[in-house]
């Protein structure tokens, strides 16, 4: 059963990612929060999920933009993956979840954007390499202002029973 739904959801999430997000607007989602400004902008609480060699998996973590000026994540890259794209899930009707490709996401000035499962995240897509519990993944984000950070994200299962709620 297990086998059979992670197949489901494996071709659910590839037919999913073919299309294209248009631009995110200007106005704060509901999860990002303000944030004091400190004239920088920094990652946190980076974690990456568990995943095989040739399959697919997310990055996660939180951006607090603590400058003066609205920043924008352009893309991000990784040698553990031929791919890395950074995704948004949405609802597709029906009660279906979808995933697509973004082109940007707006960081605005003193905030928090959080790239968390079923919401904003970085797939890493076709591994090179198995990733697991508690090994270290090295990306590097690139963004508009200010340019490129490098991250480490641990790797750990995703809390299934949590995200349900």
């Amino acid at each position: 059963m297990k086998k059979l739904f992670a197949i489901s959801l494996i071709i659910l999430l590839l037919a999913a990612c073919t299309s294209k997000q248009e631009p995110a607007s200007d106005e704060l989602k509901p999860d990002e929060a303000k944030v004091e400004i400190s004239g920088k902008l920094a990652i946190t609480d980076p974690w990456v999920r568990v995943g095989g060699r040739g399959m697919n998996t997310a990055l996660f973590f939180d951006v607090l933009n603590g400058t003066e000026f609205n920043d924008t994540l352009l893309s991000a890259e990784s040698d553990v993956a031929e791919l890395v794209e950074v995704h948004e899930t949405y609802m597709s009707g029906n009660d279906m979840m979808g995933m697509r490709q973004v082109e940007f996401v707006k960081i605005p000035a003193g905030s928090k954007v959080s790239f968390k499962p079923r919401d904003l995240h970085v797939m890493l897509i076709k591994l090179v390499e198995d990733i697991k519990i508690n090994d270290t993944v090295n990306v590097k984000l690139n963004f508009k202002e200010s340019g490129q950070v490098s991250i480490t994200a641990f790797a750990k299962e995703m809390n299934v029973k949590r995200m349900n709620h």
